[in-house]
């Protein structure tokens, strides 16, 4: 009974918005899971519930420590995610902020930035790059990627005049439209 109770709580506050939806990130539900005891699913919750659905005092006292051992494994697991781990440079206890702030970033995760020789963080070309940009990047990647996935598997897709004989894994037919028409026939049987 105290497992499936804890879960109808968790699945509320889930389906109330209040989890990784949540404005918060989910910190408020994480907060109150890490602090366990009193902060959530407290006596007069209980009280309520032994209201609604009478038991025994014996019971009730049974259920209650069924679910303090519940909140103990959970705020356990908040714990060792490291959740509530503040990793940015605001000092959260002399600043305290209702939101998660354990992401960490890297340089990596800002495309935009580029480092300049002596180490300093700057602009490309002084702004944000554009689709021109992002394309060619990519392009250019794709590329590097051939050319090593080539030389990894020693398989050598041009032809004597540098052509390449496969397109998107089939060999590249002369008569492009003969071999669509094949294709197409095959299909339709």
């Amino acid at each position: 009974m105290a497992l499936s109770w804890f879960r109808q709580w968790l699945g509320q506050r889930l389906i109330s918005g209040r989890g990784h939806h949540g404005p918060d990130g989910g910190y408020s539900l994480y907060k109150d899971i890490a602090a366990g005891g009193e902060a959530y699913m407290d006596k007069g919750i209980i009280e309520q519930f032994h209201d609604m659905f009478p038991m025994t005092r014996k019971a009730l006292t049974l259920l209650e420590k069924h679910l303090v051992e519940i909140k103990k494994c959970m705020a356990e697991w908040v714990e060792k995610s490291h959740l509530m781990e503040s990793k940015c440079q605001l000092n959260v206890q002399q600043y305290p902020v209702k939101y998660i702030t354990f992401v960490e970033f890297e340089d990596t995760d800002f495309p935009w930035i580029n480092k300049e020789q002596d180490g300093a963080k700057t602009l490309k070309r002084g702004k944000l790059p554009g689709g021109n940009d992002i394309v060619q990047r990519n392009l250019e990647a794709a590329k590097k990627h051939q050319e090593q996935s080539n030389k990894e598997f020693g398989s050598d897709d041009t032809d004597d005049e540098g052509e390449v004989k496969y397109e998107h894994g089939k060999p590249k037919d002369k008569n492009a439209s003969a071999y669509a028409r094949s294709v197409k026939r095959i299909r339709s049987k």
